[in-house]
């Protein structure tokens, strides 16, 4: 019952957000083609594109999707070691606050199977000396995403919205030339959206975040965020990360490092690249922006405050 409570809350959640991206076009827009599945990745993913060859590029875009998966399922191919890379560097600049090497302290864990627990410290130990087991489940959507926009460049598509299990990439602008306007999705786990957001073309907006996937035991949540040092979910004060950068696999992986580092070194990682913009949500409901998003960020919830 819990997993399909999850997936209608997902569910819930995107068809809001896509009531939120597709608004605001022109009086005459043009027809987009949208395309939903459940059934890749685990998650639910919908991918709307404008143009003449949008039905055939939404297809091609889902099969390389699945092309993806596959390679990842079965640990081969060249989309693991180009994985494998982004992963490798990804680790190195955030000085291990994303390690994709933690495959045997996530099974441990269990955490959205039917087998999630509360490991012992001893298990725990173990699974973090253990670190040859790979996991690209954190940086493997941005890299779809990513692969799919340049599917959907191919066939001639300049406007589109890739949407995968709440992470978004979009190509261009919208018809009538007006900016993507995106929906962020309360921290809370409750569906709203809290507010909104202008995206540039071509430009991902990654999340991260402890109402995802978790269990509770003892009145205690465990999210599916892990910290790599302690081996246990992140403590970081935070309830969710959001990064906006150009690249979608980095974007994947730096939402779940930022969420790892805490409030103060995120801000000041992302910061440190001209490039990205970050939405930090503390458990106090404040709301920290990196990066010039002060402009470009609306507040609609009141239940949260923009600090300063």
């Amino acid at each position: 019952m819990m997993r399909m409570n999850m997936r209608i809350r997902r569910i819930s959640a995107l068809l809001t957000v896509i009531a939120v991206m597709l608004t605001g076009c022109s009086p005459k827009p043009q027809e987009p083609h949208l395309k939903l599945r459940d059934d890749l990745m685990g998650t639910f993913m919908s991918i709307t594109a404008y143009g003449e060859n949008a039905q055939e590029a939404v297809a091609s875009a889902f099969e390389r999707i699945e092309e993806i998966e596959s390679a990842v399922l079965h640990e081969s191919t060249y989309d693991t070691e180009v994985l494998m890379h982004l992963s490798y560097n990804a680790l190195k600049i955030t000085d291990g606050a994303f390690n994709h090497m933690l495959g045997s302290l996530i099974e441990l864990w269990g955490i959205g199977t039917d087998d999630e627990r509360v490991p012992a410290q001893e298990e725990i130990e173990a699974a973090l000396a253990d670190n040859s087991k790979i996991n690209l489940g954190a940086i493997a959507k941005g890299f779809a995403a990513g692969e799919a926009a340049q599917v959907l460049v191919t066939h001639g598509i300049e406007s589109a919205l890739i949407e995968l299990g709440g992470d978004i990439h979009v190509l261009g602008t919208k018809p009538d030339g007006s900016p993507w306007r995106i929906g962020l999705r309360s921290p809370l786990g409750d569906g709203a959206v809290i507010g909104s957001i202008e995206l540039p073309g071509n430009m991902s907006m990654m999340t991260s975040g402890s109402y995802e996937r978790y269990f509770e035991q003892d009145e205690i949540r465990y999210h599916h965020i892990l910290d790599p040092v302690a081996g246990y979910p992140a403590d970081s004060g935070l309830l969710s990360v959001t990064v906006l950068y150009d690249n979608p696999a980095l974007a994947d992986a730096y939402s779940t490092a930022l969420f790892v580092m805490g409030l103060e070194r995120g801000i000041e990682f992302a910061g440190a690249d001209k490039g990205m913009s970050a939405i930090f949500i503390t458990e106090e409901l404040n709301v920290y922006l990196a990066g010039g998003l002060a402009q470009a960020f609306n507040l609609a919830d009141n239940r949260f405050g923009i600090a300063s």
